[in-house]
């Protein structure tokens, strides 16, 4: 008379669950989430560092991805002659370049020798003291 399977040892009947529609909507607003949060900023930043890399121009001030500071002196399609030093000049391709630096570091301008000095922080820190022989 009764179905065994439409009754739960409690009594109450079971009941179908309507997963299929929801749990693909769920998964449509994970992905859209995902998307406004991580892939359209990274996109955009790419697309600002292509078009940053199509203007750059003789003289201007880069640093790139290795961390050097230089001059561009010379482009060809995409290999940039950049000046890091006074006389030294390197070959790097336009992609390493990260970004262009508006302002001219005071020591290149000056004397040309590199970098200016980093400017001391003290530290709060004390020296361990070496331990008095016995």
């Amino acid at each position: 008379m009764f179905d065994k399977s439409s009754i739960l040892a409690d009594g109450a009947p079971i009941t179908p669950r309507g997963g299929g529609v929801s749990q693909l909507l769920v998964f449509a607003l994970l992905f859209v989430g995902m998307w406004f949060l991580f892939i359209a900023p990274q996109r955009k930043r790419q697309k600002q560092h292509q078009e940053m890399l199509k203007s750059l121009h003789a003289g201007n001030q880069v640093l790139l991805a290795s961390g050097l500071l230089g001059k561009i002196l010379k482009i060809k399609e995409n290999l940039l002659v950049v000046e890091i030093a006074k006389g030294v000049q390197v070959k790097v391709m336009r992609s390493s370049v990260q970004r262009v630096i508006e302002e001219l570091l005071e020591s290149a301008e000056n004397d040309g020798e590199g970098p200016a000095a980093e400017p001391k922080v003290e530290s709060r820190v004390e020296p361990r003291r070496a331990k008095p022989r016995k």
